[in-house]
């Protein structure tokens, strides 16, 4: 008695059908598909440098207008270090 038409059959040589096969169009579809996406990352890596290029320069113009040098900065933040060591609650 059978219990699945298939177990006289053995190993199902047909399972290999069972997988989808790329044909040349849906190769040539997803080699497509990939390009345009490959492009759309190079474009957006693009635009992200640009942006933080951008960013860049106008936090060194925002601290050139109101007087902030590096050195000052530098300043800063070794008082505060210090003021840190010191417990001073200012």
């Amino acid at each position: 008695m059978k219990n699945h038409p298939r177990d006289d059959e053995g190993d199902r040589p047909e399972a290999a059908d069972d997988e989808p096969q790329l044909t040349p169009a849906s190769t040539a579809e997803q080699d497509r598909r990939l390009a345009e996406f490959r492009a759309r990352c190079a474009r957006m890596r693009e635009n992200t440098e640009r942006e933080l290029a951008r960013l860049a320069q106008r936090r060194v113009e925002v601290r050139a207008h109101i007087g902030i040098t590096s050195a000052m900065m530098e300043q800063w933040k070794q008082e505060h270090q210090q003021m840190l060591r010191d417990g001073d609650p200012q």
